[in-house]
């Protein structure tokens, strides 16, 4: 009887095998219609046409947005107004740089004509100072009366 009983239970766990079998059998053609659809459905768009499509599409806009920009005169005058502008913020920021620069510069050219002999001055100004050497010519005048008084220079603010 026990060799019945296992032959019964062996069967039966054969018939699920074989079913189970069957289910996964159609789930795996069922993937596969999925797969073989999905491939067609890539086939017909193909992806790499619309990205070149849309990728002409953007670079018409932008020529498009760019030939309004040049043509427009309105657009021009702002354009205009506003490089202006920042061309000469800009400016103004450098100019006061170069300005607090000089005035450093202008302070180190006055202690060195001041501890050469007044004699020297003259030519130092102009062996060693060529580009701006009329201006520091003028103003030799000014740090020789500035021995004779024996006090210091303040450059930081113009006058």
């Amino acid at each position: 009887m026990q060799d019945q009983t296992s032959l019964i239970v062996l069967g039966i766990y054969t018939l699920i095998y074989l079913i189970v079998f069957l289910i996964q059998r159609t789930e795996i053609n069922k993937l596969k219609e999925i797969n073989s659809s999905m491939k067609t459905f890539m086939d017909i768009f193909k992806v790499d046409e619309i990205k070149k499509y849309v990728e002409l599409r953007n670079e018409r806009v932008m020529m498009d947005a760019e030939k309004f920009v040049l043509d427009h005169d309105k657009v021009k005058e702002i354009m205009k107004i506003s490089i202006e502008e920042t061309v000469g913020h800009l400016g103004d920021i450098y100019f006061k740089q170069l300005l607090e620069q000089n005035r450093e510069m202008l302070g180190i050219i006055i202690s060195v004509l001041r501890s050469l002999p007044k004699e020297e001055r003259l030519g130092f100004v102009k062996s060693r100072l060529k580009i701006n050497q009329e201006v520091y010519i003028r103003m030799l005048e000014d740090v020789n009366d500035l021995d004779e008084d024996e006090s210091d220079v303040d450059i930081s603010k113009p006058k």
